[in-house]
């Protein structure tokens, strides 16, 4: 019985009558529920304009628009002058006049400004030069700086984020930064006069793409970091990066000069650059890794001294494949259809296990006090390898190049190494042109002529390997066969 009852009286709470407020809330400022807290709207009343603003945010907060912004001349669009200050555009435009400043200024630390567009002011899409850890998403800035002639798209200070964010066709930088910036996922087109994304030292720049901007597609200081970016017909370098940096993952193509161009002590892995004006990659003393450079003007991978190139690709470019600076390793890379050479290496340089194939002047070339090993140089239209003094050519394969298989250059006092090479079906097996060379255990066949030069060099005996029995009476001989 006491169940009924109790069930009896639930039934008739439910059946009461629900009461409702009134349907015309009272007069007064609109904020939505945000989740830290109220909103406050952009309105006349709650962001009242100054001088210089449509609207003006003078307190920290939380803060949306819920309409279009229509610019004005002299003015920004919204002017935030506190800290800790969050704008959601909601997905709607700020559109300026080229009499407009900026669309969007902020002055102070914390500053997040999202979701929404902005157009045609005649300073900066998003001015915050002056802020300190701000933060930009989802912001898309097409045509500003057409009153100043040199407006950047989204402008910030140091330690801030981008995320998400494009610009198109400003008359300066399309994103521009200070110091510690992090960048990710945008977009740069169409710059006027600046670069595509230009920042300072210490920024991280990853999965950005930057087209037909009037200078660099990118542009950062000293130890910074681009990954998985792609900078695509731009007026001047694809990716330009300052000392320290490393550069992973990247492709830069069809730029009017160099695809990658780098500063000293650089790390550059998997990348391409591919029909760049200049140089594929242009870098100072830098390790470069597992890279391709194809099509490019001029020399595909162009090193300073000091650098290590290693499992590196270069094909069809207008100058040299690979060209190293003093001092360099050179390893496990190819280089086919150059104008020039396919590999050189500097003044004190090594290369090794690798492949020089169909190039339009030699295939591997040293200077001085360098070492050639273990690498395959063949259907070159000029020498196979060529030495300088004080250098060693050691266990190669050359054939078939129009020129001598192996050139030692120098004259004078040369005291290069030639051994353990194999050299079919060019037209002098081993040119000496200095003196004083030790020339041994090679083997060659099918060649115009042998070993030529001076007499005051030390040349193993020449035996046909036919009818021969090789012991070590002759270990030291050089073998036609």
């Amino acid at each position: 019985m006491h169940k009924i009852r109790s069930i009896l009286a639930a039934g008739s709470l439910c059946t009461a009558p629900a009461l409702a407020g009134p349907l015309n809330p009272p007069a007064g400022p609109i904020s939505e529920s945000g989740r830290f807290g109220p909103r406050i709207e952009i309105n006349d009343s709650n962001t009242p304009g100054d001088a210089d603003s449509v609207y003006r945010i003078s307190q920290p907060g939380s803060y949306y628009l819920s309409g279009n912004l229509t610019g004005q001349g002299g003015k920004h669009g919204i002017e935030i002058a506190a800290n800790g200050v969050t704008v959601d555009l909601m997905g709607y435009e700020l559109s300026g006049l080229n009499s407009s400043l900026s669309g969007i200024s902020g002055a102070g630390f914390s500053i997040t400004v999202r979701n929404g567009s902005i157009r045609g002011f005649g300073e900066h899409g998003v001015f915050m030069e002056s802020s300190l850890s701000s933060i930009i998403e989802n912001i898309q800035v097409a045509f500003v700086g057409g009153g100043s002639g040199e407006g950047v798209g989204i402008l910030v200070g140091p330690y801030a984020r981008i995320s998400g964010c494009s610009v198109n066709g400003p008359q300066g930088d399309c994103f521009r930064g200070a110091k510690g910036c992090v960048v990710e996922s945008c977009i740069a087109s169409t710059s006027f006069s600046g670069n595509g994304f230009s920042f300072a030292e210490a920024a991280l720049i990853t999965s950005c793409f930057a087209n037909q901007c009037d200078d660099d597609g990118f542009r950062a200081g000293e130890g910074s970091v681009f990954t998985g970016c792609t900078a695509e017909a731009n007026e001047k370098d694809g990716i330009a990066a300052g000392a320290r940096s490393v550069v992973i993952g990247c492709a830069s193509h069809g730029n009017g000069q160099n695809g990658l161009s780098l500063s000293l002590f650089c790390v550059v892995a998997m990348c391409t650059a591919t029909g760049n004006g200049f140089d594929g990659v242009a870098a100072g003393s830098s390790s470069i890794e597992s890279c391709t450079a194809a099509e490019n003007g001029e020399v595909g991978i162009n090193a300073g001294g000091q650098s290590v190139v290693r499992g590196c690709f270069a094909y069809d470019n207008g100058s040299t494949g690979i060209s190293t600076g003093n001092a360099s390793v050179v390893e496990a890379c190819s280089s086919w259809f150059n104008t020039d050479v396919g590999i050189i290496g500097g003044f004190g340089s090594y290369v090794a296990r690798c492949t020089a194939r169909s190039n339009g002047d030699g295939g591997i070339s040293m200077n001085s006090r360098s070492r050639v090993s273990n690498s395959l140089a063949s259907n070159n239209n000029q020498f196979g390898i060529r030495i300088d003094a004080d250098s060693e050519a050691l266990d190669c394969a050359v054939n078939d190049n129009a020129g001598p298989g192996i050139l030692q250059r120098s004259v004078g006092l040369t005291y290069c190494r030639i051994e353990g090479n194999s050299i079919t079906k060019c037209t002098t097996a081993i040119e000496l042109t200095g003196e004083r060379n030790v020339v041994v255990r090679n083997m060659y066949a099918g060649n115009t002529s042998e070993i030529v030069g001076p007499v005051n060099n030390t040349v193993g005996e020449q035996i046909n390997a036919a009818g021969v029995i090789l012991n070590n009476s002759n270990s030291w001989a050089n073998i036609r066969y």
